[in-house]
């Protein structure tokens, strides 16, 4: 979105990256409730929009698509894992 802003005119712009954990991995305690919150987001949403375009636009197979999903849930789930995105 900088991009956006900037071709619109706006100058200064200044682009603040936060990493929001995925999960209840973090060590800080307010983290680890929005990595909480983040994952049942996750996992209550994959199905919803990993279909439309995997079975629609992708061509798979619903069957195919809940087996990867599947995968991915138990993935998200893995306490080894430290998954965060940018917001």
């Amino acid at each position: 979105m900088e991009g956006w802003v900037r071709d619109a005119g706006f100058e200064n712009v200044v682009v603040k990256k936060f990493a929001m954990p995925i999960g209840p991995w973090a060590r800080d305690g307010r983290l680890k409730k929005v990595g909480t919150y983040n994952m049942v987001q996750i996992l209550d949403g994959l199905k919803g929009f990993s279909m439309p375009l995997l079975c629609d636009v992708g061509g798979w197979t619903e069957d195919a698509v809940h087996e990867i999903l599947k995968g991915a849930r138990e993935e998200l789930k893995d306490p080894g894992l430290h998954l965060q995105f940018d917001l």
